[in-house]
């Protein structure tokens, strides 16, 4: 192809753990199909290439980073700076609501800003105050029967946000959508699970489907080029209710199925040229 991609990640992310993100399993795609491949780390040297891909794994992206990107002639993400739940959910709740339903406990951050502690420790900091931090993942997300019954300890705590748990039920127990995608390439599926905290190690079923289109035009109306939206079907209407710009690997080897989609959806890269 003659193109170099520069992938922009943070400064403090040790080179050992990029294995663990998508995009470095891509870039192994692109390698293969001949673009030239710039790692960088942090926003202090400039490296020309004809498209930058901005993948810091921080909820919020930091201005520098951005200003950063949007030197170079073509960005991928350089709009998706804020992936907070405070800032993408249509759900969240007050204390002081009159919602009935049952109610759904998480992390503000990413992840449970796993990554915040691991590259941002300065901030981490800040955000942690006097209370401990009791959420290390999804599973650890809990669900209420009420707003009453969210411990008071909740809405004190900065970190923590509140939901509205609108689940997709089905005859297997509770069903997610996971919906990944480059530029124009895309793969979603459906994980089922028999506890209504729907994660990876707890999936009975994995199943392709094509994405809501609601979703699809989401994604374009919050500037995501890249990542993966997680979303169900509540009574039919759909739920979005995760999104992630840097999406994780996992740490077990990835299945024949697993490896085709992901390379389908690296030659999405192809349309930003």
């Amino acid at each position: 192809m003659g193109k170099t991609i520069a992938i922009l990640v943070h400064e403090a992310l040790p080179r050992k753990l990029l294995p663990k993100y998508v995009i470095y399993h891509m870039a192994q795609h692109w390698e293969d199909d001949g673009y030239k491949i710039i790692w960088l780390f942090g926003p202090k040297t400039f490296i020309p290439a004809d498209l930058i891909f901005v993948h810091v794994d921080l909820s919020v992206v930091p201005t520098e980073y951005l200003e950063f990107a949007s030197r170079y002639p073509r960005q991928v993400n350089h709009r998706a700076k804020d992936i907070r739940k405070s800032a993408i959910s249509r759900y969240l709740l007050q204390a002081d609501d009159t919602y009935s339903g049952q109610v759904i406990v998480k992390t503000d951050l990413n992840f449970a800003g796993q990554p915040e502690r691991m590259l941002s420790p300065s901030l981490w900091t800040r955000l942690a105050g006097r209370l401990r931090m009791r959420i290390s993942g999804g599973q650890d997300y809990q669900v209420f029967s009420s707003l009453e019954a969210v411990p008071s300890k909740v809405w004190r705590d900065e970190r923590y946000v509140v939901e509205r748990f609108l689940p997709e039920k089905c005859s297997s127990g509770y069903r997610v959508r996971h919906f990944h995608f480059l530029g124009n390439r895309w793969t979603c599926n459906t994980m089922t699970a028999r506890e209504p905290i729907v994660i990876g190690s707890r999936a009975i079923e994995l199943e392709p489907v094509k994405p809501h289109p609601e979703i699809v035009a989401l994604r374009h109306q919050l500037g995501f080029d890249y990542g993966k939206f997680d979303y169900c079907l509540h009574k039919g209407e759909p739920i979005l209710f995760d999104i992630n710009k840097t999406t994780g690997a996992g740490s077990i080897t990835p299945s024949e199925q697993l490896v085709t989609w992901r390379r389908h959806r690296a030659e999405g890269i192809a349309c930003f040229f």
